[in-house]
């Protein structure tokens, strides 16, 4: 019985949603202007991605991108007064040495923002979600009483996508949303937590796409645990290192969307770790260029070339 009400409430989850092509490239547009600098979002002055939109479309409500030791971190919110969207999103990764440090920051603490029995998370992801927490509340709290009877989109790209699934577990479970009246489209999307973590964000909102294209190196970071080539669960299951701590078994939310290498056809693949999707690679045949193209669109506000070693401040079109 236990699994036929399973197999219905799976059925039924996937049964509401369908991937929409045309807002996701608006949504992927909107998390692109997370990377340029506070005139052009102000101005509306932010290239491609400004003028995708028809004039008056987009509201640019609130900008707040700080540098930090480690690379830029913040959030941009938009309102989109056409299909009456409130949007957040987050900025991703902007230089080689940021991408240096969330490699070293791989490791899992335990997720103890809301109760989520036996829940882990990648900590640099997750420290600097709770850096800015309280300003993103805020803000958040204030767009919504202004915009009451707009859906909320969370949407983002690489890290920004890491920070945006933890804003958008927060909101929901903290009741700043409900879970019905949220959508996620997220874009090279790393992983974040694990099985458990996943299930509880699959479960509390009503329509998820993470969005993958072909060779993108992000969607396999962190490593999963595999066996016989296969991402595992690890559900159940308490293994140690060496230190004493937990090994973790990282694992992605779903359904994932996978486009092809020039982005024109796409497989979907219901579950988390699917070898038809990003999964068909292994992280040693990826590369950074497929990282920064989605949807047609060449991610980081203009910038020819991935990872620049510039100061955040610089990104910029």
């Amino acid at each position: 019985m236990k699994i036929v009400i399973l197999f219905f409430a799976f059925f039924i989850h996937y049964s509401i949603q369908a991937f929409n092509h045309t807002l996701a490239v608006d949504f992927v547009h909107l998390a692109d202007i997370a990377y340029c600098n506070k005139t052009a979002f102000e101005n509306w002055n932010c290239g491609d991605d400004c003028s995708h939109f028809p004039k008056g479309q987009i509201l640019p409500l609130y900008y707040n991108i700080k540098p930090t030791l480690t690379g830029s971190i913040g959030y941009v919110m938009f309102a989109d007064v056409t299909n009456k969207f409130l949007v957040f999103t987050f900025r991703g990764t902007t230089t080689s040495y940021q991408l240096f440090w969330e490699i070293c920051n791989e490791v899992n603490v335990a997720y103890t923002l809301h109760q989520i029995p036996d829940a882990v998370v990648m900590k640099y992801f997750y420290n600097h979600y709770l850096d800015v927490r309280e300003d993103f509340k805020s803000h958040f709290l204030q767009f919504r009483s202004q915009f009451p009877d707009y859906t909320v989109v969370f949407t983002a790209h690489s890290l920004g996508a890491g920070l945006l699934t933890h804003a958008a577990m927060d909101a929901i479970l903290s009741g700043w949303v409900p879970g019905n009246q949220s959508i996620m489209y997220t874009f090279g999307s790393p992983r974040v937590g694990n099985l458990a973590f996943a299930q509880k964000l699959v479960n509390s909102i009503s329509e998820i796409w993470r969005i993958t294209h072909w060779k993108d190196f992000a969607p396999h970071v962190p490593l999963c645990k595999k066996e016989k080539g296969v991402c595992i669960t690890g559900e159940g299951q308490k293994d140690y290192n060496k230190t004493g701590q937990v090994i973790w078994y990282a694992w992605h939310v779903w359904p994932e969307i996978f486009f092809d290498e020039d982005s024109k056809t796409s497989t979907i693949c219901t579950g988390a770790e699917d070898p038809k999707c990003a999964d068909q690679f292994a992280l040693t045949e990826t590369d950074v260029e497929d990282h920064y193209n989605y949807m047609g669109v060449h991610l980081l506000c203009g910038n020819k070339f991935p990872l620049l070693d510039l100061p955040p401040q610089s990104i910029r079109i």
